[in-house]
């Protein structure tokens, strides 16, 4: 191979790298409490119950312990399955356990309500439930898509 051809080469892949680097999404360590607050009226969270450790095990099967912060909002009756769960992780590998967690749940609850509350089915259907960084992010709501791009946002630095 010429010299050229590998200079050439070289270039092309410092660009593609550098490309790369400046497109991936690069999430800041935030405060919890900061995504909340940022959150505004956007999620509804007024509306709803800020839950406990407690909660978040007898729901999820979590032991809230062993993460550096969380908030965890939803509603006292079973029939309303609108919720908001940040967690941030002392890892990036912690997220597994926690999403397997999250989906299990998510199931048991769409199985339940499948047959008798098609509105909350739906709901649980088009909920959000993903990792960015060191948090994972569950929201059931309507507005999810929304709830998702503001906390994106925050996460970011772009708000």
């Amino acid at each position: 191979m010429s010299l050229r051809i590998k200079e050439i080469l070289t270039v092309t892949c410092l660009a593609a790298f550098i490309f790369f680097i400046n497109t991936r999404e690069n999430y800041t360590d935030v405060a919890i409490e900061r995504i909340v607050s940022g959150l505004g009226d956007t999620a509804g969270l007024e509306n709803m119950t800020a839950f406990d450790g407690a909660q978040v095990r007898r729901n999820f099967g979590i032991n809230i312990n062993d993460y550096p912060e969380f908030a965890y909002y939803g509603h006292e009756s079973v029939m309303n399955s609108e919720t908001v769960f940040i967690v941030k992780l002392a890892d990036a590998k912690q997220a597994s356990g926690i999403i397997n967690a999250i989906k299990t749940s998510r199931d048991k609850s769409m199985e339940l309500f499948k047959s008798y509350a098609p509105d909350q089915y739906a709901l649980l259907a088009g909920s959000f439930l993903e990792q960015k960084g060191n948090y994972v992010i569950y929201v059931v709501s309507d507005k999810a898509s929304e709830i998702e791009s503001r906390i994106s946002d925050i996460l970011t630095g772009k708000e």
